[in-house]
């Protein structure tokens, strides 16, 4: 996940933009958005891997988070990728 970091910020500095990438093991997302969005993507994020038994978080662009599983991380991606409620 840390290599990513740099690639979800480059990719966010433009607009219109959301960043979501998966790891299996162990299972984790990271999730990136533009400011232009208008998503805060610590608030979201942590809302999507609660419900699915997991913890996270981050700031208002950039966050992560850990799941007990990876069943459940593909859909919680399409989630979030999705624009989920602002």
């Amino acid at each position: 996940m840390e290599a990513l970091r740099a690639l979800a910020q480059s990719f966010t500095a433009h607009p219109n933009a959301i960043f979501v990438a998966t790891s299996v093991d162990p299972p984790a997302i990271l999730y990136a958005v533009s400011a232009d969005t208008g998503i805060d993507a610590g608030k979201a994020l942590k809302a999507c891997v609660a419900e699915a038994g997991g913890r996270g978080g981050g700031n208002s662009r950039l966050a992560q988070g850990t799941l007990p599983d990876p069943i459940g991380l593909a859909d919680l991606a399409e989630r979030l990728a999705s624009a989920p409620d602002k």
